[in-house]
């Protein structure tokens, strides 16, 4: 899709977005996304240290595979963490 394309799509979707909190959020996203650095190339350039702790954490993962988990168990992690989160909202406001 062409640069204009993209821009006119993400504007229509916008203003369809009736949730403040997500609306906030694409908010903060496009703020931070502007403020990145780049490369020459246009690639998201990364500062020497996050550079080096990703390559750590690769490293790491290369010598120790089965210390991760399967992507349906860190999901289902986090949908009990939002569902937690709001059964304990629903409780505080009633």
């Amino acid at each position: 899709m062409e640069t204009l394309q993209l821009k006119q799509s993400l504007h229509e979707l916008i203003e369809r977005i009736a949730d403040n909190q997500l609306l906030e959020a694409v908010h903060t996203l496009l703020l931070q996304a502007k403020s990145e650095p780049k490369s020459a190339t246009g690639e998201w350039a990364l500062d020497e240290a996050t550079r080096k702790m990703l390559d750590e954490r690769i490293a790491h993962h290369k010598a120790h595979p089965e210390e991760g988990d399967s992507w349906p168990n860190v999901k289902a992690r986090i949908q009990n963490k939002i569902e937690e989160s709001r059964l304990a909202s629903d409780r505080k406001s009633a």
